[in-house]
């Protein structure tokens, strides 16, 4: 009977023991939670390892994270708790007293720039929690997911409008075409930063009869004479806050003025000139070569003649030498 008692009491003890154990797991408690899930290239969030308990004197741990994606940059140990790990990987932690709640460790991580989007896990993984030092208990690993999101890149019509506009200008300000010779004209921007985009324009011609516009794109038209006069062309910002003008002048014929192309034309028409007036100086001196000059002077044949006229006096001079050569034979035969 007595061998019966001790053996029931010996269950007794271990149920009992067993239980305590168990109550024991059950009312320690880890959290590990993170102030962001979401975040983008340059963002900082921080990462929280607290504990709820009856009490514990030490704390290990290892902690697990992509290092392309995150920088660990700041670690704090929570009150009464001394870091006892290496602080990257290994976070481990003791007290001189059982401390029942609070944060063990608050670390402080910066997302890396130009981070391509994607999820990453930061995991905390070997966790032992100590009553004494030799009362230990293990508890699951823990998981955080952190969303790593693309960083927006500005928009460029956002950038034009932040930058600020101050003035068109014309190519020209005074400009004189040639009856049906189209001439293009180009419009620049005067503004801060001068990478500021051009707002649309209006053009306008305050003449359609002597020159209307073909608009080749928001900033370039062509310029079409169709009568002789005068007229202004205008560019205008759609808002009407910016005017650019162009005093135009059609003539018949004549010179092109405005830019460098006009003066091209110019050099252009006044080498054609020239060519022509050196092409009429050698007709000139052709026809002057030909020309007979029928004035003669005293005593000498006249400077210039024609060729048939040399040829024949050569013919009479040769008669001329041929029949005294004759007379003089006959004279001196006879005798």
């Amino acid at each position: 009977m007595k061998s019966k008692l001790r053996i029931v009491g010996l269950v007794m003890l271990i149920m009992l023991w067993n239980f305590s154990t168990f109550s024991l797991a059950a009312n320690e408690q880890l959290t590990f939670s993170a102030s962001k899930d979401v975040v983008k290239s340059g963002d900082t969030f921080e990462i929280t390892i607290a504990q709820e308990s009856d009490g514990i004197v030490g704390f290990e741990s290892s902690l697990n994270y992509d290092t392309d994606l995150f920088t660990l940059t700041k670690v704090e140990n929570g009150t009464g708790w001394r870091d006892m790990g290496n602080q990257t990987t290994k976070f481990d932690a003791i007290s001189d007293t059982a401390i029942k709640s609070g944060n063990i460790f608050k670390l402080t991580f910066s997302v890396k720039e130009d981070v391509s989007a994607e999820e990453s896990d930061i995991e905390l993984t070997g966790i032992k929690l100590y009553r004494t030092s030799t009362d230990m208990i293990q508890l699951d690993d823990k998981i955080i997911t952190v969303e790593v999101e693309e960083t927006d890149s500005p928009d460029d019509n956002e950038e034009d409008d932040k930058k600020e506009l101050k003035g068109i200008t014309l190519d020209n300000s005074n400009l004189t075409l040639v009856l049906g010779i189209t001439k293009k004209m180009g419009l620049s921007v005067q503004a801060n930063p001068l990478t500021a985009s051009l707002p649309e324009i209006v053009w306008s011609s305050s003449n359609e009869k002597v020159v209307t516009i073909e608009k080749e794109s928001n900033s370039m038209i062509s310029l079409v004479p169709v009568g002789v006069g005068n007229a202004t062309i205008t560019a205008k910002t759609k808002d009407g806050k910016y005017t650019a003008t162009c005093n135009v002048t059609v003539n018949a014929s004549g010179d092109v003025s405005g830019d460098t192309n006009n003066t091209n034309t110019n050099n252009t028409n006044n080498n054609n000139k020239n060519d022509t007036n050196g092409s009429q100086n050698v007709v000139n001196d052709i026809r002057n070569i030909s020309a007979v000059d029928n004035t003669t002077k005293s005593g000498i044949l006249p400077k210039t003649g024609s060729v048939t006229r040399v040829v024949l006096l050569a013919i009479a001079g040769l008669l001329g030498v041929g029949v005294v050569s004759y007379i003089s034979y006959k004279k001196y035969k006879g005798i």
